[in-house]
């Protein structure tokens, strides 16, 4: 859906991630950066800071994010494997905040998925924070999950059956997300499999989701949750996210919970670059560290293509 650079703001004087969103008509574009504007307006500390967001002179969309530093979730589980229940609910609990504050500002995420979590290094948990609000959505057609060149738009193992049949999706559907998210967090596999994506669909619009008895602290209590979070009619789920964060710390607070440590995070590679980069001269950029197009951008950022790119 686009691509993610690595920038100098030179008016806020650090370093941002930079988000250029493929192009899909003025509409789509338009209701995208409008919600970039009011999640711009919104301070929580699991949600990624937005710092601005518009139009380069060629239409294409952008939007100027904090840097973050960390693995996505989808990595650090790929690395470790299933989590179990306390330590998966211990992580993700403050992702249900942060989107109980989206909610609460009229926004939805409409893409909730462990690529789309990113985990910051903090004592004595890690710090998750969501990413990439709306931009799914953005670039759904109202009536229909696919988008002008015919590719269909999400990740089939978290979208909910509504979602699959077309609809944009409410509150609910992140309900269905976050559910997802935390199944495969604990398990260590996701929720709903298949062998193409026509079976996935197919297993998320009929079929339970399995128990997964190799988990050894999930129980009935925990068990119902998760259930009734994937339930495939909208109305029969969680009505909001703090009922779903309700029952996850009502469960977690039951004596016997025995709290897990968590394996120790890696700093993901663009941080390592950037940190390389702030730490050097103005002049010691590399390519590996900023990627510029040869034209497009004006302003702050085309200053520093013109000033600031490498000798080859």
């Amino acid at each position: 859906m686009g691509e993610v650079w690595v920038a100098r703001h030179l008016g806020l004087d650090r370093l941002v991630a930079l988000k250029l969103i493929e192009r899909t008509g003025p509409a789509q574009d338009g209701r995208l950066l409008a919600e970039a504007r009011m999640l711009a307006k919104l301070s929580h500390p699991n949600v990624v800071d937005v710092f601005d967001c518009g139009t380069d002179i060629s239409g294409t969309p952008y939007v100027v994010m904090e840097l973050l530093g960390g693995p996505t979730l989808a990595a650090y589980l790929e690395s470790h494997g299933l989590l179990g229940a306390v330590a998966a609910i211990r992580l993700l609990l403050p992702v249900l905040d942060g989107l109980c504050a989206v909610h609460a500002a009229g926004l939805v995420h409409g893409d909730l998925k462990p690529e789309n979590i990113v985990l910051v290094p903090a004592d004595p948990l890690p710090l998750p924070k969501l990413i990439d609000f709306g931009i799914a959505r953005a670039k759904q057609p109202e009536l229909s999950g696919q988008t002008s060149s015919g590719l269909f738009v999400g990740t089939p193992q978290y979208m909910s059956p509504e979602q699959i049949q077309g609809a944009r999706g409410d509150f609910r559907s992140d309900v269905w997300g976050a559910t997802a998210v935390l199944y495969e967090a604990i398990a260590g596999r996701p929720a709903f499999v298949g062998d193409d994506v026509a079976s996935v669909f197919h297993a998320v619009a009929n079929n339970p989701p399995a128990f997964p008895a190799h988990v050894r602290d999930l129980d009935g209590k925990l068990w119902a949750i998760l259930t009734l979070g994937l339930r495939k009619r909208p109305a029969e789920r969680f009505a909001a996210c703090e009922a779903l964060a309700t029952a996850l710390r009502a469960w977690l607070a039951q004596p016997g919970r025995t709290l897990t440590v968590l394996p120790a995070l890696e700093t993901a590679p663009a941080l390592r670059s950037a940190s390389a980069l702030e730490s050097s001269s103005p002049d010691a950029v590399t390519l590996s560290a900023v990627q510029l197009r040869p034209a497009g951008l004006t302003g702050p950022l085309d200053e520093l293509i013109r000033n600031k790119v490498p000798k080859r």
